[in-house]
């Protein structure tokens, strides 16, 4: 199945990147290779994680504390967020108004 990132998640995946690259350049590659190794587990399953209440995935990155939150629309997987944990729970729900 392939993916699309709408370009506020992408923007999210840039900030947290940039985020760990202060830290170093290392943490920042082993960020991004934990997104990658989630996404791929999405792309070859993306049914592997059940909708929420409003009709959206979520998948919790291990060592970081983000989740990619995604759903599946016309054989698409849309990747809505890179949500950050502490941030305030469905910030990204007005991004489904695209897809309803």
């Amino acid at each position: 199945m392939i993916f699309q990132f709408l370009s506020e998640a992408r923007l999210e995946l840039v900030d947290a990147t940039s985020k760990y690259s202060e830290q170093s350049s290392n943490t920042a590659d082993k960020f991004l290779n934990e997104f990658e190794f989630y996404l791929q587990k999405l792309i070859s399953n993306p049914y592997r994680r059940s909708e929420d209440n409003v009709g959206a995935r979520r998948q919790n990155l291990k060592k970081y504390p983000y989740s990619i939150i995604y759903m599946i629309y016309q054989e698409k997987i849309i990747i809505l967020a890179i949500a950050p944990h502490r941030k305030k729970p469905y910030y990204w729900k007005d991004r489904l108004e695209k897809y309803s």
